[in-house]
């Protein structure tokens, strides 16, 4: 590992996981107002829609629908609201409470002597802390050190056993509860334990409203009650296949809400254990640690069943940790799956909120208010995963592990949205759920989380693992974010595209769907484009202080864009003709142009170094797609009617239609082996690279030729 580099500086990706655990929570709390909702308000809901179902008649006025039911769903709107602030207020006074119960458990809790509470004085300053907390011992039976904040202030409750350990193993364990309270997580670390007691009330409170009205309405009859006819009459309504799946969706949420709990309980050690001999050494909390390893006969004792329902790593493999700190900071699965069940649960809840009001009427641009969040939830919570594992990999000289974490995102972001935990038959339709949507959104994202991933492994290699600045993190942050954005962007326009139809004539109309997502004003992903200007900005955080073989490399890269974007431009000049009927193909025409040059960039630096040069071709084919561009636009100057719009326009379209390409490419890129042809190394390379992006860039213009309209958006 680089001297200068430590897991701990890099932004930790706790945040995001308690970011996720908070969201169960409101996930939680809107479904269970939500199916409240649906036993309230049932009747008058079913009246109003078919009071208002006519206007959706062959007239089809959309806008005067949702006016009308516009009042069933702003009371559907407010009972999910109301679920929401409950679980969260509930949620927070769990956080405050359970802590007090914990130490009254673990009580009487008596202050230690004054040698304790100087040693922890002296730690907190080592450590950055403004103030130190103060050390109690708790009773005879409590055999684990745990640090809460009471209404007292910060406590580090010890047992009594901590009297009995050498000065070097009672500091690592001070230093490790230390540890907890300047990583900022002592109080919220208490979701974990309350997200289970402030979701499940809620959850359940729709079936004990139909429960609890059958059993009153029975009570009222005129036969007599009995135990068994309550206990037969619960049975008989769990038999109704929609409180089958309602159950369903309840154990769906609370087992989402387990397995982040364990994720950030188990992480949250790991981290504490790093900071606490960041800068004393592994020796003390080493010898701590094996204190507590099982021996022979109990590790038989432990199953497999109680390894993974453990709150905390084991001493074992947090020692092994110790030793080798990036093997805890790889991509794992789990935190992928649930980001990405959370992304898609996320889709559902905000479909139903803005597609099934007012804001539906903003048409595509409600779609993106409803997409933009998940991104930007998963950017956060699965993104600085995805920066920190790469840095760890390269500062320790090791392959990144991706590909299971990759896969687990994509299958979170199809269950999530196949589930359906929305779906309480009193909504209007979510089409996130439908088969287009199941497919090309998790494949875009996926490849997004590809690119992210050849982003991250580019600048740490090219970096040595060497850490980013602040502002070097934000901007890593603001790309990572884009990407996401751009990836559910364009993976809902091609599905929204592929479910509605009306895609023109063509051989497929899956092949249709692509070209007008890629193109068309209608769908274009500015978010998309975007992301290719924004990726130019990583090149700052490598190329700030170039090595000799980086400056080598950008040279002959450089070589090769000037190659790919003049052959381009001669080729596209010279085919300008009677092709060209309309205006609009012909800007279409020059943006494929545009697009072939990236992609010879892309195709070029692929062959020559396999997966690993996805980060070099986000940096390299944006500059080359917009010379390219402003090559074609330049002659047409003077006729342009709008030449500022025209040139937005000449910008925007190769760009997202290039982003989206790499989107889609962007998982069997990232899945790829890694290597570097070294006959383009020397300086061979100054020519052999120029002319392949030579080539490739005329095959493929020859082949948008070729093409004819099937590359054109169909005038409609």
């Amino acid at each position: 590992m680089t001297a200068d580099w430590h897991p701990l500086s890099l932004p930790s990706p706790a945040r995001g996981r308690y970011a996720l655990l908070v969201l169960v929570l409101v996930l939680a709390g809107a479904f269970g107002g939500n199916s409240v909702a649906a036993q309230l308000e049932a009747g008058p809901w079913l009246q109003a829609y078919a009071r208002c179902a006519p206007l959706l008649g062959k007239a089809a006025d959309f806008p005067a629908f949702v006016d009308c039911m516009s009042m069933m769903e702003r009371r559907r709107l407010l009972f999910m609201l109301s679920g929401a602030v409950l679980v969260l207020a509930l949620g927070l006074i769990l956080m405050a409470l359970l802590p007090c119960l914990l130490a009254r458990r673990a009580g009487p809790l008596r202050a230690a002597s004054t040698d304790w509470q100087t040693r922890a004085a002296a730690l907190a300053a080592e450590g950055g802390l403004r103030r130190a907390p103060r050390v109690v011992f708790g009773n005879w039976r409590l055999s684990e050190a745990f640090t809460v904040r009471l209404p007292t202030g910060l406590r580090i409750v010890l047992p009594h056993g901590a009297k009995r350990l050498p000065m070097a193993e009672s500091d690592a364990l001070l230093r490790h509860e230390l540890a907890h309270i300047a990583a900022g997580d002592v109080t919220l670390v208490w979701l974990t334990r309350g997200v289970w007691w402030a979701v499940t009330p809620v959850l359940l409170a729709a079936p004990l409203i139909v429960y609890g009205r059958s059993f009153l309405t029975a009570l009222g009859g005129p036969l007599p009650m009995t135990i068994g006819d309550a206990a037969s009459s619960l049975i008989f309504m769990m038999l109704i296949p929609y409180w089958g799946t309602y159950l369903a969706r309840v154990a769906f949420l609370l087992a989402v809400a387990g397995l982040l709990a364990l994720s950030v309980l188990r992480s949250r050690e790991h981290e504490a254990d790093l900071r606490a001999v960041r800068f004393v050494g592994t020796d003390g909390l080493g010898a701590l640690l094996r204190r507590a390893v099982p021996g022979r006969s109990t590790r038989l004792i432990l199953t497999a069943w109680s390894r993974v329902r453990a709150l905390h790593p084991g001493p074992e493999r947090r020692i092994a940790v110790l030793h080798a700190p990036g093997s805890a900071l790889g991509l794992r699965p789990v935190d992928a799956l649930a980001a990405g069940l959370l992304a898609a649960m996320t889709l559902g809840a905000l479909s139903h909120v803005f597609i099934n009001s007012r804001l539906a009427l903003l048409g595509v641009a409600a779609n993106r208010l409803v997409e933009t969040p998940a991104a930007l939830l998963l950017a956060v919570a699965w993104g600085t995963a995805v920066w920190r594992a790469a840095f760890a990999a390269a500062a320790d000289g090791r392959p990144l592990r991706f590909r299971a974490a990759l896969f687990a995102l994509g299958t979170g972001l199809v269950i999530g949205s196949a589930a359906q935990i929305w779906d309480v038959h009193l909504a209007l339709s979510n089409t996130y759920n439908r088969p287009a949507m199941l497919l090309f959104v998790p494949l875009l994202v996926m490849g997004a989380g590809g690119v992210v991933i050849a982003l991250a492994r580019w600048c740490a290699t090219r970096r040595a693992g060497r850490p980013l600045r602040r502002a070097e993190r934000v901007l890593a942050g603001v790309v990572t974010a884009a990407v996401f954005v751009g990836g559910f962007w364009s993976g809902a326009g091609i599905g929204l595209l592929r479910t509605v139809g009306s895609l023109g004539t063509g051989p497929d109309p899956l092949y249709r769907a692509v070209v007008i997502s890629a193109l068309s004003r209608f769908t274009i992903a500015n978010a998309a484009a975007a992301l290719t200007c924004m990726a130019l900005a990583v090149g700052l955080m490598v190329l700030r202080k170039p090595d000799r073989p980086a400056v080598r490399d950008a040279g002959r890269t450089a070589l090769l864009c000037l190659a790919s974007a003049t052959t381009a431009s001669a080729l596209r000049w010279a085919t300008h003709g009677p092709l060209d009927s309309l205006a609009i193909h012909q800007a279409e025409r020059d943006a494929w142009a545009a697009v072939a040059a990236g992609l010879a960039v892309l195709v070029v630096l692929v062959a020559c170094r396999g997966s690993a040069a996805l980060g070099a071709v986000m940096i390299a084919a944006p500059p080359t797609i917009f010379v390219v561009a402003a090559a074609c636009w330049l002659p047409h100057l003077g006729t342009w009617t709008r030449p500022v719009g025209s040139a937005l326009l000449y910008l925007n379209q190769p760009s997202s239609a290039f982003a989206l390409i790499v989107l889609l490419l962007g998982l069997p890129l990232a899945l790829l082996p890694r290597w570097r042809l070294r006959l383009v190394d020397g300086a061979g390379g100054l020519i052999l690279l120029p002319l392949a992006g030579a080539v490739v860039a005329a095959a493929l213009i020859a082949l948008m030729l070729a093409a004819g309209e099937l590359l054109l958006v169909p005038v409609l």
